[in-house]
């Protein structure tokens, strides 16, 4: 099996081969959710600490942080449909719905149940829809306080690409987070 994750038990809840559990929440009261599977190798992240050398005539004497990064983060999944809330709102939010906030087709009509966790956007105008990103990791061993929680806070959508591929299709976010190292938790 590839490294992708698969969306064909429909429940909307997964588990991965890793032990982990991605999810992604916006900022409502009771926060919507969206669980993504994840197999092997469904999830990268990234730290960009901006860090310069420092020179005095020429040698490197140190070095120096500039201004924060956002963090990166990518997945890819294989999805089985792109639309299922949005179809019937008697389903769940689908991953490609909630990442791009999308609701024009709406049946019945409606607007985005998704509440931005940056609602005036970080300038105070243009605001970009962005979401909590989650990943539960297990220990498979069991015991207590031995799994991990990572969040990145107010992510966005950078990018995303569909590939259509043989065995499967697959379509792979990129997401630009405020949080440059995720913060991490015992659970």
């Amino acid at each position: 099996m590839s490294g992708f994750p698969n969306l064909t038990d429909g429940s909307n809840s997964f588990r991965n081969f890793r032990h982990g559990t991605m999810t992604l929440y916006d900022a409502a009261g009771t926060p919507n959710t969206v669980t993504v599977v994840g197999e092997e190798g469904g999830l990268r992240w990234n730290s960009d600490f901006n860090i310069s050398p420092v020179y005095d005539r020429g040698v490197i004497t140190g070095f120096s942080q500039g201004k924060d990064q956002p963090g990166g983060l990518s997945f890819t999944i294989r999805p089985t449909q792109f639309i299922q809330h949005v179809a019937d709102n008697t389903n769940p939010i689908g991953v490609f719905e909630f990442m791009n906030n999308y609701w024009p087709l709406a049946s019945p009509a409606q607007t985005s149940p998704l509440t931005s966790t940056d609602p005036t956007g970080q300038d105070g105008c243009s605001p970009v829809f962005t979401f909590n990103f989650r990943i539960d990791i297990s220990d498979p061993c069991g015991g207590t306080l031995t799994g991990e929680r990572l969040v990145w806070e107010h992510c966005a959508l950078a990018s995303q690409s569909f590939e259509e591929n043989e065995e499967a299709n697959t379509i792979s976010f990129e997401l630009l987070s405020a949080t440059v190292v995720p913060t991490i938790t015992r659970i």
